[in-house]
């Protein structure tokens, strides 16, 4: 995990856009589990690492 959490730090871009959360958040998925990021000026901030199992929408409510 701390191999891909470096990968996104040095490319942030690496990661597929959700918009169905919202445009400026991104998605890599790890394993079993799927890591939601979003870009900023200087650096990510790391939203949510979930498994993939579960419904992202679901753990995103103040988006919807």
């Amino acid at each position: 995990m701390e191999n891909v959490l470096d990968s996104i730090v040095r490319s942030p871009l690496m990661g597929w856009e959700y918009p169905e959360i919202d445009e400026n958040i991104r998605r890599v998925d790890y394993r079993l589990h799927a890591i939601f990021y979003r870009k900023r000026e200087k650096d990510i901030f790391i939203l949510r690492i979930l498994h993939q199992k579960m419904e992202p929408l679901l753990y995103y409510p103040e988006y919807l």
